[in-house]
């Protein structure tokens, strides 16, 4: 499911720590990288296992209403349309996800106002009547509804978000990635076809365990790290009109990043990289640092050409 995208985000992260602590172990800044994408992957379970929470507390508030002394003919014949959504079925009772939930240990018994509180925000909301009253059903109106508790109400909610703050001080900033993530599972779940088990985190994986991705990942870091002082030096040989110090310490991994990818991935093309990085600046830096990282990166273009240090291969990628 990690896109190039999010892998680079992902190094941009682990760079800016590294610059931080000043530690530039290769093998340590290796070993951080894979837990902090390890744990992007466990943050996305430990969302779709609180959808199955939510599930899991609605089926209990039916059990509740048929054992009251005093039950109602509502408490005796509940509305079961959410209960039963068959997507969220197929969701909740997904192998794949029922194996990673014991794997993480997951439960969430300790934070029943949380899960009682989104619930409520749900089940009052109009979204959720509608569903529920409405006379006619399909699986496309069961994904709908999901899509609507875990982005309008499980995703947004504050305190879900404080809660996995607490849990994982890296965990906000990789809410938007897992919440993507969440998306494509939604997705391959289909009315006609099983599903038993979740996408998994690296995409096109072979029969060793690893995948392209993977090592696009682990080697992007570590020629950036290697390369570093390089790097450095020709960079404020380009920057003689700004104060090297001065500039935004997130620039500087980028520009690092992309002089990695330009001279060390053959296969990537010059102008996915230098659109890639630019992208990545309205994420992590300055309004003007697009404009920065495009001017520095075009007069590095040309240099690095003309030295013979950016050879592109394949179809189409020649000279470009």
């Amino acid at each position: 499911m990690l896109t190039r995208r999010h892998i680079r985000i992902k190094i941009v992260q682990n760079l800016y720590a590294i610059e931080i602590s000043n530690d530039y172990d290769l093998q340590r800044a290796e070993n951080k990288l894979i837990k902090s994408v390890d744990g992007l992957y466990n943050l996305y379970i430990y969302q779709l296992s609180f959808i199955q929470e939510i599930v899991n507390f609605a089926f209990q508030k039916t059990e509740e209403g048929r054992n009251k002394q005093l039950p109602t003919p509502e408490d005796l014949n509940p509305n079961m349309r959410f209960v039963e959504n068959e997507f969220l079925h197929k969701l909740i009772h997904c192998q794949g996800l029922q194996w990673e939930i014991d794997r993480l240990k997951i439960s969430w018994a300790t934070y029943p106002e949380i899960v009682r509180k989104i619930y409520n925000a749900f089940t009052e909301s109009n979204n959720y009547i509608s569903y529920m009253n409405s006379a006619k059903n399909t699986f496309n109106r069961d994904k709908k509804i999901a899509e609507i508790l875990y982005f309008n109400y499980i995703l947004s909610s504050e305190s879900f978000q404080m809660l996995f703050e607490d849990m994982d001080a890296g965990w906000s900033d990789d809410l938007a990635i897992s919440a993507f993530f969440v998306q494509k599972t939604f997705n391959k779940i289909k009315s006609a076809k099983p599903f038993d088990a979740l996408p998994p985190l690296f995409k096109n994986i072979n029969d060793s365990g690893s995948s392209d991705d993977h090592k696009f990942m682990i080697d992007l870091q570590r020629q950036t790290l290697l390369h570093n002082a390089e790097y450095n030096a020709l960079i404020d040989s380009h920057t003689r009109n700004w104060d090297f110090e001065r500039i935004p310490r997130t620039d500087v991994i980028l520009l690092k990043m992309a002089l990695t990818e330009l001279q060390f991935f053959r296969t990537i093309p010059i102008k996915v990289t230098l659109n890639e990085y630019i992208d990545l600046t309205k994420m992590f830096s300055t309004p003007k640092s697009s404009l920065f990282i495009n001017g520095i990166l075009d007069k590095l273009i040309i240099e690095l050409s003309e030295a013979g240090k950016i050879k592109k291969i394949g179809r189409g990628l020649i000279g470009n």
